[in-house]
């Protein structure tokens, strides 16, 4: 089972509405659709199988993108691919074990960075 990560941001300040509204419509979806589902004031967190997931998706695209396009960014992250990639990449080593690893001072580093 995978999960999805639903984060909303308002851009537009002018005209009145509620985030709140925006969550509703997630947990409506992710009802209608049996998936597992927490909300929480900005967003939501929707767990179930990455095909439904992206029906999910294209389902709430279909649901928002008219309304709601001007008004609010959605920004979608899957966490366990995140964890996952993040595993990967520390469990391989930057530097082979034989090499001795090149040790800079911070004044170094600066100076490169300067020029």
């Amino acid at each position: 089972m995978s999960s999805l990560k639903i984060t909303l941001y308002p851009v537009d300040f002018e005209t009145p509405f509620s985030l709140g509204d925006c969550v509703m419509s997630i947990a409506i979806l992710a009802e209608q659709m049996g998936l597992e589902y927490s909300l929480n004031p900005s967003g939501a967190a929707v767990a179930g199988s990455k095909p439904d997931l992206l029906i999910f998706l294209k389902g709430l695209q279909d649901e928002t993108s008219g309304r709601l396009a001007d008004k609010v960014v959605t920004i979608l992250s899957f966490p366990d691919e995140y964890e996952a990639g993040r595993r990967e990449l520390a469990a391989t080593p930057q530097y082979p074990r034989s090499e001795a690893r090149p040790g800079r001072t911070l004044e170094e580093t600066v100076l490169d960075m300067i020029g």
